[in-house]
């Protein structure tokens, strides 16, 4: 019903790029993934659209895994203003995932030098590239573990500082990383084995409505 409304909005003004933007997404909500990449290119290539919509097509076209052309919005959304820590993130991703190592790289540490604390660049910085002896943030990423409160932002930490000893050789310093901080997160969020059955299920009732 929601998308019947849209199209009937969009006749009136075809070029209308947060119309197609809506569109897209409702497209999405309903499966149909090739009508929402075609709703979203024509946002991509719409001179009318701004920085929110090339990013809202960012967060599109991750969700169907066109990545590349996710990589192309977020760097539209830059190109036109977006200057913050997530945006960075986002195209440093969507590089990471369509294998542009180096850009996604460059990424990263732009969303750390726009905020220095901001672990899921670290996390995203780490999968993407070996650190070495030259090259690494196993200071930086301790010295943000001391003062990090959030479990979920803290389990990033402790996930890209076990990496980067385990890229660097000292297998013990990992693993015991590791360790640390699945003990930390499990004192924070407790697990039951009730809890992974009632998720399961429900996951099944979600996937069931549409087999």
């Amino acid at each position: 019903q929601q998308l019947d409304c849209l199209m009937k909005v969009i006749g009136f003004s075809s070029q209308h790029p947060q119309i197609l933007v809506r569109i897209a997404f409702a497209q999405l909500a309903l499966s149909q993934f090739a009508q929402a990449q075609n709703s979203a290119v024509s946002v991509l290539h719409n001179p009318a659209a701004s920085s929110a919509d090339w990013r809202n097509c960012g967060k599109l076209f991750h969700a169907i895994g066109l990545y590349k052309l996710s990589a192309q919005a977020y760097s539209k959304a830059v190109q036109q203003g977006e200057n913050s820590e997530s945006i960075y993130y986002d195209l440093g991703m969507a590089h990471t995932l369509s294998g542009q190592i180096p850009q996604a790289v460059d990424a990263y540490h732009k969303s750390i030098q726009t905020y220095p604390d901001y672990a899921m660049a670290y996390a995203g910085l780490s999968k993407a590239r070996k650190a070495t002896e030259q090259t690494n943030h196993t200071r930086q990423l301790e010295k943000l573990l001391e003062k990090t409160r959030n479990p979920w932002a803290a389990i990033n930490l402790y996930h890209s500082l076990a990496k980067e000893w385990d890229d660097l050789g000292q297998y013990q310093q990992s693993l015991n990383t590791l360790e640390t901080g699945k003990h930390k997160l499990r004192r924070v969020c407790p697990h039951t084995a009730a809890f992974c059955v009632d998720n399961a299920a429900a996951i099944k009732n979600v996937y069931q409505k549409y087999i």
